[in-house]
């Protein structure tokens, strides 16, 4: 019997026990670290999506791009927006404008811009590479990615109420990174 044993049975009888019991509800129900609500951005979606498209640069033989602020806060106004109003479109309504348009509107300096937008509605564990792997199986979405062109990205993931998620993806050869000088 626990009442007759050593107090030092006892206090490892009973850590165990607590232990176990803490622990219990954690491993029964284990939740996904990349899920994000409705009706919000996933900065972790936005960070995943930046890093496997760096990966699959490098492996191309690509430099891998910089992540710009002003990039991302327009693809993720890019991706509410197109939640919020229940479009899919790189023409933006109702007059039919562009991201491109919006970014000079921001006075953003870029020599040339691309843009990839997508959407899906599988688990939050698993949406962000699906959507990448997309990318990667459209040739116009790949040459967005893979572009020697692009020294910069912007990133933006939401999840409208309907359940999509969806990403714009913003490219760019910023006039704002500095550049080496060519040697003489």
């Amino acid at each position: 019997m626990l009442a007759h044993a050593p107090a030092t049975t006892r206090r490892v009888a009973t850590l165990t026990a607590l232990a176990f019991a803490l622990t219990a509800g954690i491993l029964s129900a284990p939740t996904s670290a990349s899920s994000w609500a409705d009706a919000a951005f996933s900065s972790t979606s936005e960070q995943e999506l930046i890093a496997w498209t760096n990966q699959s640069r490098e492996e191309a033989g690509e430099k891998p791009l910089n992540v710009d602020a002003e990039l991302t806060a327009i693809a993720r106004w890019r991706s509410k927006d197109m939640s919020l109003r229940g479009y899919f479109s790189h023409s933006i309504p109702p007059v039919g404008g562009r991201v491109f348009d919006v970014i000079s509107d921001e006075d953003y300096c870029y020599t040339l811009a691309g843009e990839n937008i997508g959407w899906n509605t599988h688990s939050d564990g698993v949406a962000t590479a699906r959507i990448h792997e997309a990318f990667l199986e459209s040739p116009g979405h790949r040459v967005n990615v893979l572009s020697e062109r692009w020294n910069v990205v912007g990133v933006g993931a939401y999840k409208g109420t309907d359940g999509r998620n969806l990403w714009t993806v913003l490219f760019a050869d910023s006039c704002q990174v500095a550049r080496l000088s060519p040697r003489p």
